[in-house]
């Protein structure tokens, strides 16, 4: 059950990636369109060739189009883990304090600070730090980095099988 409510959640912000990714796609090719296209139609004056163009570098706009969105989204959700962590860490640490009647450590400001800190090593971190580990650390979270995976690839069969809604698989056909 929670498999299924872990990705029933995933495949939203998946078709809501994609369906922003037809969107920036559609921009491009307009682009595309306007300034690429005219050159190529010199050099492929093949009809029967050139009919293939213009549908396959929609879809190659729509694929970098996709891509950018899915750079964003991570990017995005890089962001809110990491202030989402920083608040639970902080707010943890406040009730600690209260409980142990140390109050002046979490009055005032201070742990607004440690929180924003902490968000920021937390970006820091995700975005920078992951790609330098060490082999043993990468190996020690392996687990997770694949579990990840997995549900990426679960995520993506689901949506590519056609369980998506309805409006999102017309959003994604007419780049909405």
């Amino acid at each position: 059950a929670i498999l299924m409510a872990v990705t029933a959640t995933l495949q939203v912000k998946f078709a809501r990636a994609i369906s922003l990714g037809a969107a920036i796609g559609n921009v491009l090719y307009k682009t595309f369109k306007k300034f690429i296209e005219p050159p190529l139609k010199e050099i492929i004056p093949d009809e029967d060739i050139w009919k293939w163009v213009p549908p396959i570098s929609q879809y190659l706009m729509r694929l970098i189009g996709i891509s950018i969105a899915f750079s964003v989204q991570r990017i995005l959700s890089t962001i809110h883990t990491a202030v989402r962590g920083a608040r639970l860490a902080t707010d943890g640490f406040t009730e600690w304090c209260e409980a142990r009647n140390l109050d002046y450590l979490s009055d005032g400001y201070l742990d607004d600070i440690a929180a924003f800190a902490l968000a920021a090593m937390g970006v820091w971190g995700q975005l920078f730090v992951w790609s330098s580990l060490p082999l043993p650390v990468k190996l020690l979270l392996f687990p997770f980095t694949f579990t990840e995976w997995l549900l990426s690839f679960l995520v993506s069969v689901q949506v590519s099988r056609g369980t998506a809604t309805t409006g999102q698989q017309a959003a994604f056909q007419k780049g909405a």
